[in-house]
């Protein structure tokens, strides 16, 4: 079966800014995020050997999600300008590597991934998306694994549904009825005050989904839950409608663009001079490791 690597650009950037300690060039370039996401980018392709590749970014225009609730992610911090300067770099490194940037207007990373990861099943691809957000564990299905990093850039774990269902005891699709009850101070998802994780993992496990809990409202004993349910129904729906990821966004796609491809080697090495990353300069100075890309060129 084909491999398709889906990477959270966004996500990805921001695990590797603050994972790793502040590096910089000797003119002064602040380089940590723009090395951590090229090491995890080549350590995918060079082990997971995808026949298909590419990587979501977010835009900085608002989303529907911010027209359905004004206050969605009205907490995040504003990204750190030694991140943003790393942003370009980041870019300039994946397109040498011939590796396709997707993003639309409207949407977030998320929908993107969701959208593609649901055009790979049609076609029985086998998917990997590669992220930290936890909030992506509903797209797994049994041709899509999530992989998050654990700690620093090296430490990963890769879930699937049997993973979802150790951790949480249901289905990687009721992850977001999970969050519609708790809520995510990340993003700023209200769901119900006073739910924590254990207790909507187990309004779930029991009753399916929010729609079948409130169905059933009045067989909940505990008076101050069941109260508390129906004070923020309407909160809840919403809180559902924020979490769940978009697998239809309208985005002009062709597989042929996410083919693996090799990379043009003389622009790395440019790069990565620039930025003083030595080894990668060598590497990409005798790019022997690539050699396996280009059986993956020929159309299928």
């Amino acid at each position: 079966m084909k491999k398709f690597i889906i990477i959270d650009g966004q996500g990805l950037l921001y695990r590797t800014f603050y994972a790793l300690p502040r590096l910089t060039t000797s003119y002064g370039q602040i380089i940590n995020a723009v090395y951590g996401f090229t090491i995890i980018l080549l350590k995918l392709i060079e082990e997971e050997k995808p026949d298909y590749i590419m990587v979501a970014f977010d835009t900085s225009k608002p989303t529907f999600r911010h027209k359905e609730f004004e206050d969605y992610k009205i907490h995040r911090k504003k990204m750190p300008s030694e991140l943003v300067t790393q942003i370009p770099l980041v870019e300039e490194i994946i397109r040498d590597y011939n590796i396709s940037i997707c993003s639309k207007e409207g949407y977030e990373a998320d929908d993107i991934i969701g959208t593609m990861v649901k055009k790979a099943e049609e076609r029985n691809y086998n998917t990997l998306i590669v992220t930290g957000d936890k909030d992506i564990f509903q797209l797994i299905s049994p041709f899509t694994k999530v992989m998050t990093t654990i700690k620093g850039i090296t430490e990963v774990k890769v879930y699937d549904e049997e993973s979802i269902r150790d951790k949480y005891g249901v289905k990687p699709n009721k992850i977001v009825d999970i969050i519609a009850l708790k809520g995510d101070s990340s993003d700023n998802i209200p769901g119900v005050p006073g739910i924590g994780e254990k207790t909507a993992i187990n309004l779930i496990k029991k009753y399916g989904n929010i729609n079948n809990l409130f169905d059933n409202i009045d067989k909940i004993s505990k008076k101050s839950l069941r109260e508390q349910l129906i004070k923020y129904q309407e909160q809840v729906l919403m809180s559902k409608k924020l979490a769940t990821i978009i697998t239809d966004v309208p985005i002009d796609y062709n597989f042929d663009d996410f083919r693996i491809k090799s990379p043009d080697y003389k622009e790395l090495w440019k790069i990565f001079n620039k930025l003083e990353f030595k080894n990668l300069v060598k590497k990409v100075s005798s790019p022997v490791s690539y050699t396996h890309l280009r059986a993956h060129e020929t159309p299928e």
